[in-house]
């Protein structure tokens, strides 16, 4: 199979799947030509060490003309992926964005509010994460991260959106339905299990609320405008961290 991504390309155009399990979490995956073998998309945080270049990412137009793909990828050969490898679990379904918004920053304005939410005291927080999938098509991030705070009265999650520059926070009941919020967006299915962030994450909080935590950004003290490289969801749950 070697490296050739013309080769690649034509197991994703005639979806020619060599089934395989992961060499990390061991999980039964698929992968196309030279991906076959790598850490699957769903062990985060690894970088594609199979090929190392777009051309074989092919998967999202795979049901496009064979001749429209290669022309489309060629050019980029020697581009750098910054993603993991181009699998996909068996099935799922897609998942979705669970609760309510209650609050949104984006570049400095504020909408929503917390209303009598802003008295609930933290009590802890769990950071997760998990490949991005749309990463690969477009080149763009590793893993997404979110955070899970739990208060004596519900679930929320926190995450930094890069559509519209916006951290949001939902009210979302349940740490499955945290989670599964998580997911829905870098599009991955709600069966995919996160990873937890054991390093920016804790058990035990005391003294803050969820006041505390809206003002503390409204304040200013982390950015709302989006950066890929400098301000993304990862260093807001990082920043979190530490304010926590």
């Amino acid at each position: 199979m070697g490296n050739n991504p013309i080769t690649t390309i034509a197991d994703a155009v005639t979806d020619n799947r060599t089934y395989y399990n992961c060499p990390r979490c061991n999980r039964r995956v698929y992968a196309y030509g030279s991906f076959v073998g790598n850490v699957c998309l769903d062990c985060p945080g690894t970088v594609l060490s199979s090929i190392g270049n777009t051309a074989s990412m092919v998967t999202f137009g795979a049901a496009e003309p064979a001749a429209q793909l290669i022309s489309e990828v060629a050019p980029n050969v020697t581009k750098l992926a910054t993603t993991v490898t181009l699998i996909d679990a068996v099935s799922g379904t897609r998942a979705k964005y669970r609760g309510s918004k209650v609050w949104t920053i984006s570049k400095g304005s504020v909408s929503n509010g917390l209303g009598d939410r802003k008295k609930e005291n933290i009590i802890a927080v769990s950071t997760r994460s998990v490949g991005i999938r749309t990463g690969i098509a477009d080149n763009t991030g590793v893993d997404h991260w979110w955070m899970v705070i739990e208060t004596n009265c519900s679930w929320y999650n926190i995450q930094f959106r890069k559509s519209g520059s916006q951290i949001v926070i939902r009210r979302c009941g349940s740490r499955s339905a945290c989670d599964e919020t998580g997911l829905a967006e870098p599009c991955r299915d709600d069966d995919i299990q996160p990873v937890h962030q054991n390093g920016y994450s804790q058990s035990s909080v005391s003294g803050r609320t969820m006041g505390d935590l809206t003002d503390w950004l409204e304040s200013g003290n982390f950015s709302s405008y989006y950066d890929l490289l400098s301000n993304n969801c990862q260093h807001l749950c990082k920043a979190i961290y530490r304010w926590i």
